[in-house]
């Protein structure tokens, strides 16, 4: 059991002060991170090696871009979650080796990757329903993001991307 990852329950969340940005090596998701205000953000390589773990680069290959419910529904969830939970585990121990108390984590990388990761965080923290579908229903787009926090998970949406499901009406 994954827990929740990101919480320490020694770092109090009124210590929480300071943000950090972890992004893949892949030279766009620096970029993003770079566009964010992260002159240097952490690389992590778990987050690109996801995407060619076991298993997930032929899912990736056979359905591309779509919603993780279409991988959940062709049987792909075991790569994703355990790559998922991989990356995950990854920045949980680069926070807990950190002097610094994050309050806000960012993480910038690939698409049905992320979905999962921000599944995995959800079903930690006890969220479900509409916030599970928000984050399993939504084709995601280019600088769109998943906003999870105690009070539920949203997708932050870029309105100039093209992308379009029925996750917009309902994370809106």
């Amino acid at each position: 059991p994954l827990g929740n990852p990101l919480i320490s329950p020694s770092k109090s969340s009124s210590m929480l002060t300071s943000s950090v940005i972890f992004a893949s090596s892949a030279e766009r998701c620096v970029d993003t991170a770079h566009f964010m205000g992260m002159p240097e953000p952490v690389v992590l390589e778990s987050i690109y090696e996801a995407t060619i773990e076991k298993g997930c680069r032929e899912a990736f290959e056979k359905i591309g871009y779509a919603p993780l419910s279409d991988y959940l529904s062709d049987n792909h969830e075991p790569c994703l979650r355990a790559a998922a939970h991989h990356v995950l585990d990854d920045i949980a121990e680069k926070i807990r080796n950190s002097e610094e108390q994050y309050g806000t984590i960012t993480v910038v990388g690939h698409a049905i990757h992320l979905a999962m990761m921000a599944l995995v965080l959800s079903e930690s923290s006890g969220l479900g329903g509409g916030d599970v579908e928000c984050i399993t229903e939504r084709l995601h787009g280019e600088a769109e993001a998943f906003l999870i926090t105690a009070y539920g998970a949203r997708t932050l949406i870029n309105h100039s991307s093209s992308s379009s499901s029925a996750g917009d009406a309902k994370a809106s």
